[in-house]
């Protein structure tokens, strides 16, 4: 089970590598789907009432954060591991990269400042509900696409509801009727929002818009957004200084990693991608549940990242492992496009 279900990241990189094609991720993900029979039902509960779900990780976040403010980095750490241990391995553990919890219901207060092209902006659960982590003076994800977009000029609607979800963290674990119904949903509300597709929508992670895109929904990830309309829009000019760049797998698997590393190029001086380094083995939740996964898939990372101010993915889970083991803050690609349009 360790060896290959608990620790596989499912995400299907390996069908890329594999000369005919076959995708071990899928049969892992089938096995999990075996091994969680009798937990369905809570499941498809947590489903049902996704937004409490949701409002209990934050509680969870802001207990973290607070203990992290009591203990210090040094003791939080000693402390998140000691639980660990003591648990059997079946406590998260904490790094100083992990995320304050975020605010969803200020998007139910979002107006557009913009008269112009509709866009609807469609917001990851993990971008709704994470902040960045404790000593970070960035602002969160969504403020910075919906300044990016108004930027650009278009008038954006986001898709605010928090108790929908593309299904991918229900599809991973081997749940996959629960992952279809939550992706149904989330599928029917932006297309009554989109008017069946007339308007773009834009997601703001690469993995949540691969999976909205096996729907009848076309949904632009970040990447895509950027070199077919975004980039366009604006007047760039290259920030100054060295990025690293993390292409994540489901922007290899769509093809988009040239497109990705175009774009950073466009917008700093320079540009440096981690050699043998594709999938970073977070894999949603794995970082915090199997974190030697995580160090494993990274353990080359530091070494090739030093003298970078900052470190861009797609995928805000990616970041949150990458971060800890490089010791360099990552973002979203979308606040080095935001700079470089100032």
């Amino acid at each position: 089970s360790y060896l290959g279900v608990d620790t596989c990241a499912a995400t299907g990189l390996c069908e890329d590598r594999c000369p005919v094609g076959i995708n071990t991720g899928d049969l892992v993900k089938r096995l999990r789907e075996e091994h969680n029979r009798y937990a369905r039902k809570p499941v498809a509960l947590i489903a049902r009432h996704f937004e409490g779900a949701t409002f209990m990780v934050r509680g969870g976040l802001i207990a973290a954060n607070a203990s992290h403010r009591a203990l210090g980095t040094a003791g939080m750490n000693s402390a998140s591991s000691r639980l660990r241990k003591a648990s059997g391995n079946r406590m998260p553990l904490w790094s100083p990269a992990t995320p304050r919890a975020g605010n969803p219901k200020a998007l139910n207060r979002y107006r557009s400042k913009v008269v112009g092209e509709e866009i609807i902006y469609w917001p990851s659960c993990a971008s709704r509900n994470f902040a960045p982590p404790h000593g970070s003076s960035k602002p969160t994800l969504t403020s910075v696409a919906l300044r990016l977009l108004e930027k650009a000029g278009y008038q954006v609607t986001v898709m605010s509801n928090n108790g929908l979800c593309c299904g991918q963290p229900f599809f991973s674990k081997g749940h996959p009727l629960t992952g279809a119904e939550k992706q149904r949903e989330l599928e029917d509300e932006l297309k009554a929002l989109s008017r069946d597709g007339e308007v773009l929508v834009v997601g703001d992670t690469s993995p949540c818009a691969m999976q909205m895109n096996l729907s009848s929904i076309d949904v632009l990830d970040p990447v895509k957004f950027a070199i077919e309309h975004l980039m366009s829009r604006l007047k760039v000019a290259p920030v100054p200084g060295s990025i690293a760049l993390h292409i994540t797998c489901s922007t290899r698997k769509m093809g988009l990693a040239r497109q990705a590393e175009h774009v950073a190029r466009q917008c700093s001086e320079s540009v440096i991608i981690p050699t043998n380094i594709e999938c970073c083995g977070f894999a949603g939740d794995k970082g915090f549940n199997i974190p030697e996964l995580n160090a494993s898939a990274l353990s080359t990372l530091k070494s090739q990242v030093k003298g970078c101010r900052q470190g861009y993915s797609t995928s805000l889970t990616c970041e949150i492992g990458l971060a800890a083991h490089s010791e360099i803050p990552y973002s979203s690609l979308l606040y080095l496009i935001d700079e470089a349009a100032q």
